[in-house]
């Protein structure tokens, strides 16, 4: 997994479109667990899977499919894209590892949004349960 690197960064509209699939109800036990410090792979890829899991198919594709496209191959000279023309161009990469990629560019790129906005929609949920 070593040659694989997040290279890419999400765009600011690509942000937003993600957020707006995970939403609220869905991503607050993600952003509970990095809150919370729980920065170990498997805890924020188990609260990724249920976000995904609350999903439509095609929004749960979107958000993995749009994170993976910043995903390359570092070992080959032009980086090789790992998401092209919407397919994983790898045998080698499993499921593990492209949540465990698709967690960490979502933290990377989003963390600010993350840690200002919806702890208070978490707190807004919370009343209005």
């Amino acid at each position: 997994m070593s040659n694989f690197k997040l290279i890419q960064k999400l765009s600011m509209t690509e942000q937003f479109a993600i957020a707006k699939r995970l939403g609220s109800h869905t991503i607050l036990p993600f952003v509970d667990m990095m809150l919370a410090g729980e920065q170990n792979n498997v805890s924020l890829v188990a609260a990724l899977i249920m976000a995904l899991n609350k999903m439509s198919d095609e929004d749960a594709n979107f958000v993995v499919n749009t994170c993976i496209s910043k995903l390359y191959d570092v070992s080959t000279q032009p980086p090789a894209a790992v998401y092209r023309n919407g397919q994983i161009m790898f045998d080698d990469l499993g499921l593990t590892e492209i949540l465990n990629f698709t967690s960490e560019i979502i933290l990377r790129d989003m963390r600010d949004f993350l840690n200002t906005v919806l702890p208070r929609l978490q707190t807004q949920a919370i009343v209005t349960e």
